[in-house]
């Protein structure tokens, strides 16, 4: 639940000072938001592995977690 009101918290703030639909906005956010919260939210980043079809056999939720791509910058 932390990411979804922080994401959206930051994409509100970025949408009302840039003009950006909140959805875009998010889209900005959500990056950012899961590698701030990656220590907290690894079981689920570990599920959302094994739906992109992350080889997860044999691995620990973190290195699941951290086989995910998330982009490092725009």
């Amino acid at each position: 639940m932390l990411g979804i009101v922080l994401g959206h918290g930051v994409a509100y703030a970025f949408s009302a000072q840039y003009k950006v639909p909140h959805g875009v906005a998010v889209g900005i956010a959500l990056p950012y938001i899961v590698r701030y919260t990656m220590s907290l939210i690894q079981d689920k980043l570990s599920i959302i592995g094994r739906a992109v079809q992350i080889n997860t056999e044999g691995k620990a939720s973190r290195e699941v977690a951290t086989s995910i791509k998330v982009a490092p910058s725009l």
